[in-house]
């Protein structure tokens, strides 16, 4: 049984901020939509009451489950 891979973002900018280094790794709203695009095209997002439900149950995952998350959970 393969866990899901867990991406977790902090937050999304409206506006690019490249002049103060806490911002240059955070994605755009356009960048984000993106992510979101091509997760959607290539793997099988999961929430996270099934991700508990099945690691608890241990279940199996769908194939190339995904979770998404904002601040580390």
């Amino acid at each position: 049984m393969r866990a899901p891979r867990v991406i977790f973002y902090h937050q999304v900018l409206r506006q690019p901020r490249p002049e103060h280094f806490f911002f240059r790794g955070v994605p755009t709203v356009d960048q984000f939509r993106a992510d979101m695009l091509f997760i959607r095209e290539h793997f099988h997002p999961i929430s996270m009451q099934q991700m508990c439900r099945e690691w608890y149950g241990r279940q199996r995952w769908p194939a190339r489950a995904v979770l998404i998350t904002f601040d580390d959970g």
